[in-house]
């Protein structure tokens, strides 16, 4: 009987050890989520400026180039 409590014991401080460390992972692998969020988060934010900086451009570009286009300006400057 003190040989099978001991295995027990045993078996449960293993299994105790275990949790223990999958507890840990689990912690990394939720600070590894949040940092990737939080990397994703930002680089949405730069290609939404990145975006909003490109339309804008765009706009003025079609504001010098009036309502004749590239091909009209460039017959009258050649």
């Amino acid at each position: 009987m003190v040989k099978q409590k001991s295995e027990m014991q045993k078996k449960l401080d293993h299994l105790k050890d275990n949790l223990t460390i999958e507890k840990q992972n689990l912690e990394v692998a939720d600070y590894d989520c949040d940092k990737f969020r939080s990397l994703c988060n930002e680089k949405d934010a730069e290609l939404q400026a990145a975006l909003t900086e490109k339309r804008n451009l765009e706009l003025q570009f079609s504001k010098l180039m009036g309502p004749y286009g590239l091909k009209k300006k460039s017959k009258r400057v050649g």
